[in-house]
């Protein structure tokens, strides 16, 4: 039933065009240990996730941000349940793009409007859980 539906739309994820309907249901099953370890079975996921999440048109444009905050969910669901994730994130230095991301929303310089400073503050709370994930996964990363 809803195992092979979220399988379907992860395998989706991973070969066709970004789709936030797509994505959003990816990430809110990937909470679920279970259904995460059968998500990383798919081919090629991981790198989809990196190519997303270092994608600057998902990131700078707001009307994608809630896409980009999805799979940024993906990557933390992976980073605690998959060592295979976790050895894939840290072996392209993720932590490290990510607090340099980090650095660039927290010093945007321009006064936000009420929304664009509700999301900055959704992408840096996402940002904190992920590095907080990947810092924690092996020591040798807080080195």
């Amino acid at each position: 039933g809803l195992q092979r539906v979220g399988i379907k739309c992860a395998k989706r994820f991973a070969d066709e065009p970004l789709d936030a309907v797509n994505t959003g249901l990816v990430a809110r099953l990937c909470v679920l240990d279970e259904f995460c370890l059968e998500v990383m079975k798919v081919e090629g996921i991981v790198d989809r996730i990196l190519a997303a999440i270092d994608n600057r048109a998902l990131i700078d444009d707001m009307s994608k941000r809630g896409l980009w905050l999805d799979i940024i969910t993906i990557a933390s669901c992976m980073s605690t349940c998959s060592p295979e994730a976790m050895k894939s994130f840290q072996a392209v230095s993720l932590h490290v793009k990510l607090i340099s991301l980090l650095k660039t929303f927290r010093s945007s310089g321009k006064m936000p409007s009420m929304r664009e400073e509700v999301a900055r503050c959704k992408t840096m709370a996402a940002l904190f859980v992920l590095i907080g994930n990947l810092m924690k996964g092996d020591d040798a990363t807080l080195k």
